[in-house]
């Protein structure tokens, strides 16, 4: 008994929803979890049955694994399934249904629990439309997008790779099928670097199935998925033989330049907003203006009054699958005279974006043909207005909106007969949400004529886009006599755009995730930018670049900036090209930048993508350095080993000669010292190949062999007019070095202070301990160094001084360098310079 009424309490009191119910379904207990569960009191569910709870679209999976439980081919069974609340919110839920029979009991029944799960199962929902988003943006890519395993071999490839390759997906098993030989070592440097997080981009040739080669661009990075081994991600855009392409639209620009200048049709470009962009000379003869004259003005300022609000009507529909059209109206010349004229008009779109960029338009003179055909066109005009609105929906409705004459095409278009809509109101076929722009529209206040994008109810209460025209009609004495209405069912064309806006949604989740920096650019300023340009240029969000390009410039040059931008605005094509930014931190980056002419918020930009080469750079500078140095070496090495050998030569002859020739001591003494200094330029060069070769390493005090330098060239400092002055420091300046090889390093330095000083002044020397380090500082008070030169002082062959080599300073640094130190400089023009020597202290 106590365990019969402990299970009971245990059930009632469960977290979960348990219930047990005949073999019909009926409940005949519930616990409290699932009342709440499913929003019914416990009365309420003991006269329903589990049936009347589940969705319909969910009963016939239950219904199959029900019978399977009754026939005992199932122990139990386990599904997901909607249940209806009673609010009538359908509740994702697990149930686990058993079928259960007590001894005494006389028949089985079910015994079933149910676990919320709508969270979780909505969460699965998103994932998998998620998932399928991203795969059809994927598979779609115009470029080839691909992954693979660390040895090569493909994970996944989109269809982009047919149309670069030749090759289909699945029969591209391998990377290197694509690769030439020569190509393969430098791909397998580019996938290491990008699975250890190193993001890679270079070009390389592909091999095209049908053997010709392709130039891409690669860009390489690693993604890891569910904790396995790094997966290399790549793109592959095509390169553009920019040179060829160059010279072939030069010249395709010319010949239709030519075309344009001699047509006696009047040619124009037009931007999408109406501004005539060109326009060419026949505009002299159609409408008495100079070319000068219209170029920056809208073109609906030239057109007939009667004729402005049709034209736009024609305009829109121009922008249409066919991208072309060919309509008639009327013109107005400078002296005031209205022309006909006809137009034939091409739109023309981004051949990536499909954005529309202009349209080109060409005008030729109707008038005379207008005039033969105007007293034909008035007898047909009737018959002409009833054949070319058969289809369309024409409406007369009364002042106050009440449907006087209906045609009988609201039969095929909405559904009802005529008769069924006269005596309504004309609101009454509205959506709710539309019927306000028809109030707040010009035509009941100023304008007689007016176009409208709506929705029509259906008689089977499904609602249709229609595009309505509506015309006032008056009496003679201008008041409001009826309104007429010719309506056109355009829901097909609304989808269209709707699924457009829907693909520009895409395009634009491809911009901001793109690997490159992309900024859309006007007069200097940034109008756009992705996420990876905030990245780039170390910002949290897209406020914080925008609108701010001058911050970004070494300078702060925006007009510079634009200088190189507006030939690419105005159409002109533009190589890549290298330029440096400034980050948010202060951090200077070398870019390449890539330009192209769009058109954004109506204005000619310019699209950048920016690639970050900084890392390429530094690497390019380091190789340029490691070269001259190494040229330096081999220089100077052939120049000492020249050299040295006559002067062994010379000394010893010296000393033949040295016995026999008495009286001329000095100048033996003299020739000696000479041919000594020459072997210690000698041991520089030398020095300069091998800075570590004859080195004598031992503890020495830096401030003991300051003095001697010092002692050494305060004779030649007081003859220039410089003052040597040295700090004493009471803190041991010990260093593990070659007391000689860090001597020529002082004595370069202070003579080079003593030079840049012709009218005299102090050089101040200070020895100091910094943590682990010895310093010596040697202040001069020269003019300074320009910054410019400072990151090359220590290069082969550079010097500020009108006689130097350079090659002072370059022992300086490599004898520092092989002590395991440093040279830092500073320098202020007008003020004077510091090196700053550091070395590691020992002891």
């Amino acid at each position: 008994m106590r365990k019969q009424q402990w299970m009971k309490s245990a059930f009632a009191h469960a977290p979960i929803g348990i219930g047990m119910a005949d073999l019909n379904g009926r409940w005949f207990f519930v616990n409290e979890a699932f009342s709440e569960l499913s929003g019914y009191m416990e009365d309420e569910l003991l006269a329903m049955s589990f049936v009347d709870m589940t969705e319909p679209e969910d009963l016939y999976r239950e219904a199959v694994v029900l019978d399977q439980l009754m026939a005992r081919k199932l122990e139990r069974y386990e599904l997901e399934k909607r249940l209806i609340r009673k609010n009538g919110q359908a509740l994702w839920v697990s149930v686990d249904v058993a079928m259960h029979k007590e001894r005494r009991a006389e028949s089985p029944y079910l015994l079933v629990y149910v676990k919320n799960i709508h969270e979780r199962k909505l969460n699965e929902l998103a994932l998998k439309e998620s998932e399928l988003r991203y795969r059809n943006l994927f598979e779609h890519d115009p470029d080839m997008i691909y992954a693979l395993w660390q040895n090569g071999s493909m994970l996944v490839l989109n269809h982009a790779c047919e149309q670069l390759t030749g090759y289909e997906p699945n029969e591209l098993v391998q990377l290197n099928t694509l690769l030439d030989s020569s190509d393969l070592e430098r791909v397998g440097r580019s996938f290491d670097k990008a699975s250890k997080g190193f993001p890679q981009s270079y070009e390389l040739e592909f091999r095209h199935k049908s053997g010709h080669t392709i130039g891409v661009s690669v860009v390489h990075t690693a993604v890891v998925m569910d904790e396995r081994e790094p997966v290399v991600y790549g793109i592959a855009k095509r390169r553009s033989d920019s040179p060829k392409q160059s010279a072939a639209l030069k010249e395709s620009e010319e010949r239709y330049r030519l075309l344009a200048e001699h047509s006696v049709d009047m040619i124009c470009r037009i931007a999408p907003d109406g501004e005539l962009l060109y326009v060419s000379p026949a505009s002299r003869t159609l409408l008495g203006y100079e070319p000068e004259e219209l170029i920056g003005q809208s073109g609906y300022l030239f057109v007939h009054e009667d004729d402005a609000g049709p034209l736009r009507t024609r305009w829109q529909q121009l922008d249409a699958p066919a991208d072309r059209g060919v309509y008639s109206y009327r013109l107005v010349r400078k002296d005031g005279q209205a022309v006909w004229i006809e137009v034939a008009s091409k739109i023309i779109r981004h051949e990536l974006s499909g954005e529309h960029l202009e349209t080109i338009s060409v005008f030729r003179d109707m008038t005379l043909q207008r005039h033969r055909e105007e007293k034909l066109r008035l007898s047909e005009e009737m018959s002409a207005l009833v054949a070319s609105h058969a289809q369309d929906l024409i409406t007369y409705t009364t002042p106050d909106g009440f449907f006087g004459y209906v045609s009988p095409s609201v039969d095929r278009l909405l559904g009802y007969k005529p008769e069924e809509l006269i005596g309504q109101h004309s609101f009454a076929l509205l959506h709710r949400d539309d019927i306000s722009s028809v109030l707040d529209s010009q035509l009941l206040h100023h304008a007689d004529v007016d176009m409208f994008t709506l929705r029509m109810q259906h008689k089977n209460g499904s609602y249709v886009w229609m595009e309505s025209m509506v015309k006032i009609i008056r009496d003679e004495e201008g008041r409001l006599e009826k309104v007429l209405g010719i309506a056109r069912d355009i829901t097909e064309r609304k989808m269209a755009v709707d699924e457009l806006k829907e693909q520009e949604e895409r395009y634009r989740q491809l911009v901001e995730h793109s690997p490159d920096a992309v900024i859309i650019s006007s007069e200097g300023e940034w109008l756009y930018v992705n996420d990876t340009a905030v990245k780039l240029f170390g910002g949290f969000s897209k406020e914080q670049v925008m609108g701010h390009s001058r911050t970004f410039m070494p300078g702060g040059d925006l007009a510079g900036d634009w200088k190189q931008q507006a030939p690419v605005a105005a159409g002109q094509p533009q190589e890549p090209l290298e330029q440096r930014f400034v980050r948010l931190d202060g951090r200077v980056i070398d870019v390449e930048v890539k330009s192209l002419a769009t058109v954004y918020q109506n204005k000619p930009a310019v699209y950048m993508i920016v690639r970050d080469v900084t890392e390429r750079k530094i690497a390019q500078e380091r190789l340029q350095a490691s070269e001259r140095l190494n040229v330096a070496g081999q220089l100077a090495a052939g120049i000492a080993h020249e050299i040295r050998n006559p002067l062994t030569s010379l000394k010893g002859f010296l000393k033949v000669i040295q016995p026999v020739s008495s009286g001329k001591e000095e100048h033996f003494a003299i020739m000696v010292g000479e041919i000594d200094r020459i072997e210690l330029i000698v041991s520089e060069l030398l020095m300069l190949a091998k800075p570590d070769q004859g080195s004598a390493i031992r503890h020495l005090d830096l401030a003991q062999a300051l003095r001697h330098v010092i002692t050494l060239l305060e004779a030649q400092a007081l003859l220039s007019g410089v003052q040597l002055v040295m700090k004493s420091t009471a803190e041991p300046m010990i260093v593990q070095g070659d007391e000689n090889q860090l001597k020529q390093v002082f004595i370069n330095m202070i003579k080079n202070a003593i030079e840049a000083m012709p009218h005299g002044g102090e050089i101040c020397i200070e020895p100091r301990r910094s943590g682990g380090k010895v310093c010596v500082l040697i202040t001069d008070q020269g003019g300074g160094i320009p910054a410019e030169c400072l990151p090359r002082l220590g290069e082969p062959f550079f010097t500020t001084k009108a006689n130097g080599t350079g090659l002072g300073l370059m022992v300086s640094f490599k004898i520092v360098e092989h002590h395991g130190g440093k040279i830092g400089i500073s320098s202020e023009m007008g003020h004077g310079t510091t090196f700053d020597i550091q070395l590691p202290a020992s002891g």
